[in-house]
């Protein structure tokens, strides 16, 4: 019986793999699908593995993103589709930045530091706010999936779009920002296959529109929860109410039919709104600073 283990991305063992003989096998089971090999056919394809520090001291070798040549040791059905969308891994940051399987002195860690670290700008605090969403919907256990129709599936199976605006933006203002929030609607994007849908539509069925509602340049902090509001509106009050537009300010916004809630409040109110037969929308005062 082959060696098996279970890991978040393709690893290998050096405590599995180096005690057995060359024609004996093991498996390294990841969310990618089973990998299969012998002990002769890990040391002829990934010399590179073989050889690193990692590997030799450490007793561990991981791939942020497997290789290539990896996929023909598959043995599950994702070795049929070799185009298929590979799964990403959730990353620790500790991963260092490496050439020929030899570790440099930068890890992920240190990209996201030089990359991720300006929360105030647009297309970043999208991110966060999304994934504000996913910690309080408790569905941030995978990594975000670029591109996808919709931006997060709840465990109750409600597909949520999740929007983003604030007052105070990373660059020089005379004043704070209009509220506008995208309702545009789309059309899907399968990752797998690299196909637009033909039906162009409001893919989600709850929109939650994430509020960092302070304007204040010297007190906003983005990672503060407190700074957030959250409102959530059914895509059919928003097919009802805006039709094909594709922007919509907070002041008609909280005119349609929601449930504006903070943090605490969301993984409730998007149940409610998103789930057959809700028990209805409730609209909250506007939030302080508003």
């Amino acid at each position: 019986m082959a060696a098996r283990y279970t890991s978040t991305r393709l690893t290998f063992k050096r405590d599995v793999i180096e005690p057995m003989t060359d024609d004996q096998t093991f498996e390294a089971e990841t969310p990618e699908g089973v990998f299969r090999l012998t002990k002769a056919e890990f040391h002829r394809a990934f010399p590179e593995v073989v050889g690193s520090a990692s590997y030799r001291d450490r007793g561990l070798y991981c791939y942020a993103r497997t290789p290539v040549r990896a996929r023909k040791f598959l043995t599950t059905s994702t070795e049929a589709n070799p185009n298929s969308q590979v799964p990403c891994p959730m990353l620790s940051g500790d991963e260092p930045l490496h050439k020929d399987a030899v570790p440099l002195d930068r890890t992920v860690c240190d990209f996201w530091r030089w990359s991720n670290s300006d929360l105030l700008s647009n297309a970043l605090r999208g991110c966060l706010a999304e994934y504000l969403v996913a910690v309080a919907l408790g569905v941030d256990d995978k990594p975000r999936r670029e591109w996808a129709a919709w931006d997060l599936t709840s465990p109750d199976g409600i597909r949520v779009e999740v929007k983003s605006s604030a007052y105070v933006q990373s660059w020089f203002q005379r004043g704070p920002s209009k509220i506008e929030f995208g309702v545009g609607e789309t059309a899907a994007w399968d990752p797998d296959t690299a196909v637009y849908g033909k039906e162009r539509k409001r893919q989600a069925d709850v929109y939650v529109f994430a509020l960092l509602f302070e304007a204040d340049r010297q007190l906003v902090d983005p990672v503060d929860i407190d700074h957030w509001k959250f409102l959530v509106v059914a895509s059919a009050d928003l097919n009802r109410h805006c039709g094909k537009k594709g922007k919509l300010g907070l002041a008609p916004l909280r005119a349609i039919p929601h449930s504006e809630v903070s943090f605490e409040g969301l993984a409730e109110a998007v149940r409610t709104i998103g789930l057959p037969n809700p028990r209805g929308a409730v609209a909250a005062p506007e939030p302080a600073g508003s």
